[in-house]
């Protein structure tokens, strides 16, 4: 999963003609938020969701 979506950042940052780093790292913490909160306890989620709505948004 880490591997994958290190992977796609570098890819963004190769491909997209308008680079915006914080737009890019968002999407794609975003990503691995929505993707870690499938496997975690409830309050994993809501830690997730607190460092969500805190850095995220």
């Amino acid at each position: 999963m880490g591997l994958f979506i290190r992977l796609s950042i570098h890819e963004d940052f190769l491909l997209e003609d308008e680079r915006y780093e914080s737009k890019i790292i968002n999407h794609y913490l975003n990503m691995l938020v929505k993707q870690i909160s499938l496997f975690s306890t409830l309050d994993g989620n809501e830690s997730i969701e607190k460092f969500r709505i805190e850095n995220l948004l």
